[in-house]
């Protein structure tokens, strides 16, 4: 029986710590999968870090697993770490689920707890190791996960979960809104991570773009770089 683990490359976070293994194919790249799937009898895909979409006829054909870094059924859609931050949360479940026609909708197999607390790259580093651990854990007791799943209606009902959809956010969105420090070192956090766009502010033609934010009591300290911004805005 072969599986195949499926992560964007810019997911190094993931890749990180990921190790090679018998009985496991890997695909980086969206068009490849298919190339994958009729060179390698493959029974099972794990999707750790994707965001392409998926054709039907490899999520009816086979068993398709994504992780998704809510407590589903709330928060389906984009950038789930940046929108929970946003909206308070210090900590989060990621959520191994089926996959189907509809993003991050199929029936749950489990689901393991995780903090949203320190930086962008902390946080996205803790997560590479949770779901690596959930996917060997659901490889080796497959059946007893997909006897036990829950339909996400059930599930939501069950929790008193609301389906709030997350929107994916755009560069533009980086801009720094907050009027208070506590929320300003939130938003720096959540944008502080590799692949993702930084927090910056512009003032007179220059960007000021910040990473590395600690929290002190008198403020926050930041790594702080400036450049000029370019006619189109860049």
């Amino acid at each position: 029986m072969t599986y195949l683990i499926c992560a964007q490359e810019k997911a190094a976070y993931f890749w990180r710590r990921w190790e090679r293994r018998l009985n496991w194919a890997e695909c980086r790249e969206a068009q490849a999968i298919e190339s994958v799937l009729r060179q390698t009898p493959v029974s099972t895909l794990f999707f750790a870090h994707w965001s392409s979409k998926v054709p039907a006829e490899i999520t009816d054909n086979y068993t398709c697993i994504n992780f998704h870094c809510t407590d589903l059924p709330y928060g389906r859609g984009c950038c789930p770490v940046q929108n929970l931050i946003l909206r308070g949360k210090t900590e989060t479940m990621v959520t191994a689920h089926l996959m189907t026609s509809e993003y991050d909708a199929g029936d749950i197999l489990c689901k393991r707890p995780m903090s949203l607390l320190g930086g962008g790259d902390e946080i996205y580093d803790r997560l590479g190791a949770l779901v690596v651990d959930m996917v060997h854990d659901i490889a080796a007791n497959l059946d007893m996960y997909m006897a036990g799943k829950i339909s996400q209606a059930e599930e939501g009902k069950w929790k008193g979960l609301k389906e709030e959809p997350f929107e994916k956010r755009g560069p533009h969105q980086s801009v720094i809104w907050s009027s208070n420090v506590p929320d300003a070192f939130d938003f720096i956090r959540c944008h502080d991570a590799e692949g993702y766009p930084s927090a910056f502010t512009e003032i007179a033609g220059l960007r000021y773009t910040f990473s590395n934010p600690v929290l002190r009591p008198d403020g926050i300290e930041a790594h702080v770089k400036i450049t000029e911004v370019d006619d189109a805005g860049r």
